[in-house]
């Protein structure tokens, strides 16, 4: 399993799964634009470079997902594939550098609006030799 959703009010919440750092972030991204397109029907025809730096690994999360969001409407594109390129750590300081693919956004796979992502509940744990993070998105 690569991300669930949960039941709250008036947000949207998902826990997103990885063996690793980068594809715990790879399916938080999958998680999130599953709720903004029909991510399954979007063409990985453009590519956007992210970096992100943050003091920890949650911080780098937040980071990450809130960079997609924003790269997704400035450009207006929907995105379904995330690479993670280099996740690395200097001096207590946390540095991603990746890419999210995908195609103009449109009406026809356009899904909920998402504003934001929220520190409500969120976290990074460490479950039976795999990380659990716990989001929720602002509609």
């Amino acid at each position: 399993m690569d991300y669930e959703f949960l039941d709250i009010t008036s947000d949207v919440m998902f826990r997103a799964y990885g063996a690793n750092e980068a594809e715990l972030f790879i399916n938080a991204g999958r998680a999130m634009f599953s709720v903004i397109c029909e991510i399954e029907s979007v063409k990985p025809e453009k590519t956007v470079e992210i970096t992100v730096s943050a003091e920890g690994v949650e911080e780098l999360l937040f980071e990450w997902l809130s960079r997609l969001l924003t790269e997704s409407e400035i450009e207006e594109i929907f995105f379904s594939e995330f690479l993670v390129d280099e996740i690395r750590e200097k001096d207590g300081q946390h540095t991603l550098k990746g890419r999210a693919l995908g195609e103009d956004a449109s009406v026809e796979k356009g899904g909920t609006l998402v504003k934001g992502v929220t520190y409500y509940s969120f976290k990074i744990e460490e479950k039976e030799d795999m990380l659990v993070a716990t989001v929720t998105l602002d509609i």
